[in-house]
This record gives structure tokens, sequence and C-alpha cells, in this order.
């Protein structure tokens, strides 16, 4: 299988199972993280570079331990034969993050990929917004009701408040996270990224699942 097919197979996997979860709602909010191997890949790293620069003072060494952490989290993924995907993703990212910081010694650096890639996705949610095909509706609309989703008005009006909330959120993330990276506060950068992060999405998925499932319970 080419490089493009695997991608455009885990992107179908990943529509369908999300899909999945608008029809169950028993869903509960730690599995919307991806459990708590979820959590532990998305805060791991991070929560290491923090405490560790904190104590420390030294960005190499919270750097490089956070992009340990991320390793053996992937590493622990890859025995017990789980999908590695989004940790390998995101060791990645740390690893990127990690050899930006030590580049430039600055510690606020470890997120500047991190407040680039939010920074993009709130452009890209806002165009969906305006050219009409919200990027949830987009993502999500033609496996759980077809491809002719956004003609449906209810359907669309739904995908437009989801992707509104994560808009916002994401916004919200972005401002704040430019905001201490323009201060240099490299404090107030890992305390926003471990509040706004994981538990902003979680908080956000729950509300865009309470609204796509009233709207596919009709």
């Amino acid at each position: 299988m080419s490089r493009r097919s695997d991608a455009r197979e885990r992107l179908r996997r990943a529509r369908t199972e999300f899909a999945a979860v608008i029809t169950s709602p028993t869903t509960s909010l730690i599995a919307l993280a991806g459990g708590w191997h979820g959590l532990a890949d998305a805060l791991g790293p991070h929560a290491v570079f923090f405490a560790i620069y904190v104590a420390t003072q030294q960005i190499g060494p919270a750097a490089w331990a956070a992009l340990a952490v991320a390793m053996v989290l992937a590493s622990i993924r890859l025995l017990n034969r789980e999908s590695v995907y989004a940790a390998v993703a995101g060791a990645a990212l740390v690893g990127v993050s990690a050899s930006v910081a030590v580049t430039t010694g600055d510690g606020v650096d470890f997120y500047l990929l991190e407040i680039a890639r939010t920074s993009v996705l709130s452009v890209v949610l806002v165009t969906s917004l305006l050219v009409r095909r919200p990027l949830l509706g987009v993502l999500i609309g033609p496996v759980v009701a077809g491809p002719g989703w956004h003609r449906d008005r209810i359907q669309r009006r739904a995908y437009d408040l989801c992707t509104i909330i994560w808009a916002v959120a994401v916004i919200m993330r972005s401002a704040v996270k430019i905001s201490f990276y323009l201060d240099g506060n490299v404090i107030g950068l890992g305390i926003a990224s471990m509040v706004m992060g994981v538990p902003l999405l979680v908080l956000t998925t729950y509300v865009q699942l309470r609204i796509l499932r009233a709207v596919y319970a009709q």
C-alpha cells in the first residue's frame, strides 16, 4: 500500500470511529480523549518539560526529557500492539519542538510549533465557515449521513455550530499562547498548554457530540 493510500485509510478509519461515537451515548469523557493512554500521550511530555524547566530553569534537560517520555509512550503502545500513529506523531512534534528550543536557547520556543499549528487550524476553521463548508461537517458528515449532508438545513446548522465551537476554542488557545509567547512567559505557556489542551478539547468535543446526537436522534 502506498503512503498516500495508507494516509487515506487512516483518515477513513478516524472518520468512521468518530462517527460511531456519535451513535454511542454512553461514551465517557475519558474515552473522548482516547482513554488513559491518549491522555498520557498528550499531557505526559508537556508536563515533564514544564516540571523540569520550572525546577532547573534549563532548557536542554527539560526538552530532551520530554522527548524521552514521548518515545517511551510510543514504544509502550508498539509493544502492546496498539495504534501508534497518534503517539508517534506526538513524539515527532515533541522532538521538533525540543530541537527548536535547544537551538534557540529560549524555553518559549518549545511551544512555537504548537502555536503555529493551532494558528493554521484557526484559519482553516474560519475559512470553512465562510465558504459554507464547516470543517467538522466535511470530516464527519459524509460518513454519518452521506454526501448530501450539506443540503440538509438542520444538519448543516448543527455542523456550523459545532465548527464555530471548535473555532472559538482553538482561537482562544492560540490567542492565549501567542500572548504568553510574546511576553517570553514559559510558565504561562506550560500551564496554558495543559489546561487549554486536552481538557478544553474534551469539553468542546462533549458539547459537539450532544449537538450532533440530538440532530441524528430525530
